[in-house]
């Protein structure tokens, strides 16, 4: 069950400040306040885990879709390239999740999850969005046990870096280059069960972390 979430840089928010979500969420307002747009950018969050578009960061919407935003100027506050869309939403988990070290053989388990993600654009031409930055927090009852975040490399637009918290990945020979791209906004990249030799349990982060299901339970479908 989703439990808060976060805009920053979305549409007329420049924050929204953490919103409390609950089984039953009503948002009250003014017209032109921007209640509307917290849907919106559900709505396309589902749009773009639906794509068949692995490389899509987000997905505005067309004519077909619930709902189109246009380009990504017209989706940041200010229409400012310079500005970064931010979002973050936590979330209980249906069953626990465990993270196992293939290594040390340790293990860790929680019971919530957290997200976070930072995308924007890059260079003097301002072209398509690329994430900057996404992380995954696992929690067992509200206590931090792991810290996972994948990194834009500044010097190169798609370079990335991988590191954690409470976690220490080893690299595997022979793969001292870097990283590629994140699949869309969540997904780890291809290479990270090649390149570090415990880091398998990212691929579950991704998965547990941007179920469809819920995008649905939100509104009662599904």
């Amino acid at each position: 069950m989703l439990t808060h979430l976060q805009l920053k840089n979305f549409k007329g928010w420049k924050d929204t400040t953490p919103i409390r979500i609950a089984p039953l969420t009503v948002l009250f307002g003014t017209n032109s306040s921007g209640k509307s747009s917290i849907e919106q950018f559900l709505l396309m969050l589902k749009q773009t885990v639906d794509s068949s578009d692995r490389k899509l960061v987000l997905y505005p919407g067309d004519a077909n879709t619930p709902v189109n935003l246009g380009s990504f100027q017209e989706l940041i506050f200010g229409r400012e390239l310079k500005n970064r869309l931010a979002f973050s939403f936590g979330w209980q988990l249906p069953e626990r999740l465990k993270v196992i070290d293939r290594l040390s053989h340790s293990e860790i388990s929680g019971n919530e999850m957290l997200f976070s993600a930072d995308v924007g654009t890059v260079g003097e031409k301002q072209g398509a969005p690329v994430v900057h930055r996404f992380e995954y927090v696992l929690k067992n009852s509200g206590t931090e046990v792991i810290r996972v975040w994948v990194e834009r490399k500044q010097s190169a637009k798609t370079e990335y870096k991988l590191d954690a918290a409470h976690y220490v990945f080893t690299r595997t020979q022979g793969r001292a280059w870097p990283l590629g791209p994140p699949t869309k906004f969540y997904g780890f990249p291809d290479q990270v069960s090649e390149y570090y030799q415990n880091a398998d349990f990212v691929k579950d982060l991704g998965v547990t972390g941007i179920p469809r299901g819920w995008f649905d339970s939100l509104w009662g479908r599904g």
